[in-house]
């Protein structure tokens, strides 16, 4: 699936960000990522996305996100 593959390459671009130290611009590539995972139906994808994610609001300090959106990470790995 081409839009898969598009979600990968989201997230790998979103990897080399992280490395360069540009975590904003990393986050806006996972939230790209994400909707396309949920709508193919690539539950693996999307819970991967929101783990990292999760990594990105546990690093400036957003507490109720980062556990939102852990949980949200486990209830989709834990259902398939």
């Amino acid at each position: 699936n081409g839009r898969r593959d598009m979600a990968f390459s989201y997230l790998k671009l979103s990897e080399v960000a992280c490395q360069l130290r540009q975590y904003d611009r990393a986050r806006q590539l996972q939230e790209q990522a994400l909707p396309i995972f949920r709508e193919s139906g690539d539950n693996w994808g999307a819970a991967f996305t929101l783990f990292w994610l999760s990594i990105y609001y546990s690093e400036i300090g957003d507490k109720r996100t980062t556990e939102h959106l852990i949980r949200e990470s486990l209830s989709i790995s834990e259902a398939t």
